[in-house]
């Protein structure tokens, strides 16, 4: 009887000491800084970024893309990567669209985005901010139209 008491003890023992046990590498992980590829954007064009980090091989790191400002910053969107190819360094892009530049608000024509890069318990901010613009050709906005009650033979402006 003493013996089945054991066995049963014993695996339940095993699974509470060593079961909740998760190896997560970005746990150990030290992130020494977080920079943008360029100082400034324009929407629609794909922005690279990089984080580097000692002791973050197999690591996931997020990179937290904020809208800056005096206030609370804006949470504009995550992007996640991972350590693989280079255990000190990993790369990623985003590509901004109009909706992030919208929730960032156009206080002064443009908006100045920051990073922080987050894995495990680590933590960094870019030192500078990538300034963030709307394009400034290449769009077509209609300003005004005129309705005509006899356009029979009358092209349609700006119809192929």
């Amino acid at each position: 009887m003493n013996l089945k008491r054991y066995l049963i003890l014993f695996p339940a023992v095993l699974v509470s000491v060593f079961g909740f046990y998760v190896s997560d590498a970005s746990a150990a992980c030290q992130l020494d800084s977080v920079a943008w590829a360029k100082q400034e954007g324009v929407i629609g064009e794909e922005i690279a970024f990089n984080a580097t980090g000692t002791g973050c091989s197999g690591g996931e790191v997020s990179f937290n893309i904020y809208e800056e400002d005096i206030g609370a910053d804006d949470s504009i969107k995550t992007v996640k990567a991972t350590f693989t190819t280079n255990p000190r360094s990993v790369n990623a892009k985003y590509v901004f669209t109009n909706a992030d530049y919208i929730q960032g608000g156009d206080e002064s024509g443009s908006e100045e985005m920051i990073i922080e890069a987050v894995a495990g318990t680590s933590k960094v901010q870019t030192l500078s901010a990538l300034t963030l613009r709307q394009p400034t050709s290449g769009s077509c906005q209609l300003s005004s139209a005129q309705w005509r009650w006899n356009f029979k033979d009358q092209p349609i402006l700006g119809s192929p």
